[in-house]
């Protein structure tokens, strides 16, 4: 990942590439074994970044972009992944071929939805009613995976949440309920009921809305 990366002219390759492994982060001559191996089968090798839109102009000698020039491991193969920006078609230029990964339209979420509620076509007309008058919720059904899980949500809830943070902490809470609902003790009448469960207060986890809305790039460089 990018995010928080100090991509400075004098960061050593071997950091960029090791340090956010646990077991390599505290051990400077561990890291640089690790990838004197890793020029050995450079041919095999895939290195993936994921956040170029997170990146503040790194300077041209830096480790990270003498890696996409192919100044560093010219033989290895070098996916970057990116919001749409400005910035990533810059480096488009750079890239061997670009990918656009573009999530459902209005017709593929229809078309998801009708099958998803076969059983209870009334209900999956009344999630796409929801669909179409909240763009919050519209902009969530663009992403496929989002969509099975607020289709899974509706059925058991009737609820449709519009927010990143809202749909997984609803997602979890039933997860854990049902899972407690299994549980052995209690199906014992002589066990006593299980405390409700009691999330954080708070976002369970962020994201950022323009790429999910707009889709993600890929750049494929070599």
């Amino acid at each position: 990942p990018l995010r928080e990366s100090k991509l400075s002219q004098e960061q050593d390759p071997a950091d960029l590439l090791l340090s956010r492994i646990t077991r390599l982060a505290n051990n400077t001559e561990l890291r640089h074994k690790v990838y004197d191996e890793m020029l050995r089968y450079e041919q095999q090798l895939l290195i993936v970044f994921d956040g170029l839109d997170e990146v503040r102009s790194p300077s041209r000698s830096s480790a990270f972009m003498r890696i996409l020039c192919a100044d560093l491991l010219p033989q290895c193969t070098v996916l970057v992944a990116s919001r749409p920006c400005s910035m990533a078609s810059e480096y488009a230029a750079l890239a061997h071929q670009c990918v656009e990964v573009i999530g459902f339209n209005d017709e593929d979420v229809e078309q998801f939805v009708t099958s998803r509620f076969t059983g209870d076509p009334e209900k999956g007309k009344q999630l796409m009613t929801t669909y179409r008058r909240q763009p919050t919720v519209a902009t969530l059904m663009r992403i496929p995976l989002l969509t099975l899980v607020i289709s899974f949500l509706f059925q058991q809830t009737g609820r449709v949440e519009s927010l990143y943070s809202a749909l997984y902490k609803t997602l979890f809470r039933n997860w854990v309920e049902r899972h407690i609902k299994n549980q052995e003790y209690l199906q014992s009448a002589t066990q006593p009921a299980p405390p409700s469960v009691e999330l954080p207060q708070g976002d369970v986890c962020g994201f950022e809305g323009d790429g999910f809305e707009r889709g993600t790039k890929c750049l494929m460089y070599r």
